[in-house]
Formats: structure tokens, sequence, C-alpha cells
């Protein structure tokens, strides 16, 4: 009886230091993750001001209306491209 009762013991033990470990990798893997969101939080804001900047240039610019309507497409494409990428950012974190 008391050999099993060690057995268990040490199985236990086992189990407890696996978690630990495991516990330990998962931790450093979220902090890893979160670096990496917070890096790409940051380059979609810096896409947004840059967006934000060229599509104030394209609306003082003198194009014609064929031309500034391409380009207002276009920016309305890589805008709704950003809001796309922050919002499947988001869902995940």
């Amino acid at each position: 009886m008391s050999n099993s009762i060690s057995v268990l013991q040490a199985d236990i033990e086992l189990k407890i230091k696996r978690l630990k470990d495991r516990n330990a990798r998962l931790e450093k893997e979220n902090a890893t993750q979160k670096d990496s969101i917070f890096s790409y939080l940051e380059l979609i804001d810096n896409l947004r001001s840059q967006v934000r900047e060229l599509k104030e240039g394209q609306i003082a610019s003198t194009f014609s209306k064929d031309q500034n309507k391409d380009q207002v497409k276009m920016l309305d494409q890589y805008i709704r491209l950003i809001d796309k990428a922050i919002a499947s950012i988001q869902s995940k974190a």
C-alpha cells in the first residue's frame, strides 16, 4: 500500500511539474504574441496616418474628375483593407 501511494505521489508530482512547465511556456508565448499584436497595431496606425495624408493630398490635388474618382476608390479600398486587418487583429486578441 505504501509503495502504491509513493507511486501515485510521484505521478502527481510529475504531472504538476509538466503543468508548471507548460504554463511557463504558454506565458512566454503569450508575451511574444502581445508584442507582435502591438507592433501590428502600431503599423496599422502608421498606415492609417499615411492613408489620411494621401487622401487629404488627393482632395487638394487638381486632377481631372475621372482620375480623382479612381484615386478615391483606391484609397477607400486601402482603408477597408486596413479596417479588416484591425478587426482581424482585435478578434484574435
